[in-house]
């Protein structure tokens, strides 16, 4: 099915001709990829240099995309992304009491601190903020659980020998199992929206807009993915 790009036509005014030809920039710049297979090292692909080959045609590609927008939609574009560079922290607050997944989340997902001020900026009173750190506490626990789970599987799959594929096939359904679960493990964001007066809500919506518009964004070829790479928490 292909995707409607709801954020992108609403906030850069996309036409359905410029949605037409970004699919196709997208179609012609990424070829289809062979995964890993279970058990190869990242650093063997680093070593051949098929990582950077990756990263240079995602670049270009993406080049080849942002020529597309006018000048000013592009501006917009450079707008929302901000909030990768900015909300970090915030984002992070926000998964840890349910009110985003991890999955909406383009950068990395970790690092959850106590929360005792409001990075996100939304205007939290200090009874929001222990609130919210009870909300925190309370989400976490089954969340680690999960992830921890979600790790070792993912490790064994990491380690599978190459010529047992039905493993790996097994082992792949049962992370996407996880992950689908860990999508279920949240505070509903009713109890999130609760929380927050009126004005606190439009901000969260705003924020939430400008995330979709860059899944969105990310999806059709206009901005690069973050990596994932390791994060060390303080």
């Amino acid at each position: 099915m292909a995707q409607s790009y709801v954020e992108l036509r609403a906030t850069l005014a996309l036409t359905d001709v410029q949605i037409h030809r970004l699919n196709r920039v997208k179609a012609s710049a990424h070829p289809a990829r062979q995964p890993p297979q279970p058990g190869t090292p990242i650093y063997a692909y680093r070593q051949t240099g098929v990582i950077n080959k990756w990263q240079q045609e995602e670049d270009s590609a993406r080049d080849v995309a942002l020529a597309v927008l006018t000048e000013e939609q592009r501006h917009k574009l450079t707008d929302a992304a901000m909030v990768l560079q900015q909300l970090q922290n915030g984002a992070m607050q926000l998964v840890s009491v349910g009110a985003i997944s991890c999955s909406q989340w383009p950068g990395m997902c970790a690092c959850f601190y106590p929360i005792r001020q409001d990075e996100m900026k939304l205007g939290l009173s200090e009874a929001q903020l222990t609130r919210f750190e009870q909300l925190r506490v309370a989400h976490l626990g089954p969340m680690n659980e999960l992830q921890g789970r979600i790790g070792v599987t993912a490790a064994r799959l990491a380690n599978t020998p190459r010529n047992d594929p039905a493993s790996a096939d097994q082992l792949r359904k049962e992370l996407a199992e996880l992950q689908k679960e860990s999508e279920d493990v949240s505070a509903s964001h009713a109890i999130v929206l609760d929380v927050l007066d009126y004005m606190q809500k439009i901000k969260l919506a705003a924020f939430e807009a400008d995330l979709r518009l860059v899944n969105e964004a990310m999806d059709i070829g206009l901005l690069t993915r973050p990596g994932k790479g390791e994060v060390l928490c303080n």
